[in-house]
């Protein structure tokens, strides 16, 4: 009888030793399920966020270009380079006083990209998605931003140090304040080289901005540049650079299209 009853007792604990590593066995399996299927999630969430960074990549782009073949056509139709008028409905700052003919008593003919008299296009507000909202407190967040006070190396007429003079001064449109995946794919797509370890835009070697952040109305002037110790701007008619921490934007990432090489 007492050997009955130690056999049944060792029964007992080899069935809970049993159920202890079969429970053991389940929450591994569990964890490993979790980890898998996180992961899982994360990168398709990830090349989600690149599939739709190519396409706003490929929207800005376009705009970009829709902006430089409308100038082209202002300038077939005899506008001169001081007299492009970027003036519209929603942002503030751009009449140019040099485009319009004083006989017909107009400020508008026929300059205008933005004016029913010129080439009437619509001014096109950046979507939000574009843009890195915890820079919306800075100048010109949300807006394009037409100037000519920068030049590009190899664009136009002018190399390194192409700052010194007017005449290789471009005229520019830039988009402040992207995300910075949207600015990394803007490069993949535009030819420019980003940066390696990690991955990430070129910075700038100073300012790309004139320090008032002047709006062009017709006046060019010799400023800044948009170049990096790398050089991958060179010969770039568009791209997108991290602003330098201290210089004109300070900071953040920024798209720029040339809409005239100089």
């Amino acid at each position: 009888r007492a050997y009955r009853k130690s056999m049944m007792n060792s029964h007992r604990n080899g069935q809970s030793g049993n159920a202890f590593w079969i429970i053991l066995l389940a929450i591994a399996l569990l964890v490993a399920m979790t980890i898998t299927v996180t992961r899982s999630t994360e990168s398709t969430q990830d090349t989600g966020r690149r599939d739709r960074n190519r396409i706003m990549a490929s929207d800005i782009l376009r705009q970009g270009k829709s902006l430089q073949q409308a100038v082209q056509q202002l300038s077939q139709r005899g506008v001169a380079e001081n007299q492009m008028n970027f003036d519209n409905d929603i942002v503030a700052g751009y009449a140019n006083t040099r485009c319009g003919n004083a006989a017909l008593n107009t400020d508008d003919l026929p300059c205008g990209l933005f004016k029913a008299e010129g080439l009437g296009l619509a001014y096109k507000i950046p979507p939000a998605e574009w843009l890195d909202g915890t820079q919306s407190a800075k100048s010109l967040y949300g807006e394009w931003y037409f100037y000519a006070n920068a030049c590009i190396a190899d664009v136009g007429t002018g190399g390194a140090g192409c700052n010194a003079t007017d005449s290789s001064t471009e005229l520019i449109v830039a988009l402040p304040w992207i995300t910075e995946g949207l600015c990394i794919e803007i490069n993949r797509q535009a030819g420019v080289a980003n940066l390696a370890s990690p991955v990430r835009p070129p910075v700038l070697s100073g300012s790309a901005y004139p320090a008032a952040l002047t709006k062009f109305t017709g006046t060019f002037a010799a400023d800044s540049e948009i170049t990096t110790a790398g050089g991958e701007f060179a010969g770039h008619q568009a791209g997108c650079f991290q602003g330098l921490a201290g210089s004109e934007p300070d900071g953040g990432y920024h798209f720029y299209q040339v809409l005239i090489a100089r």
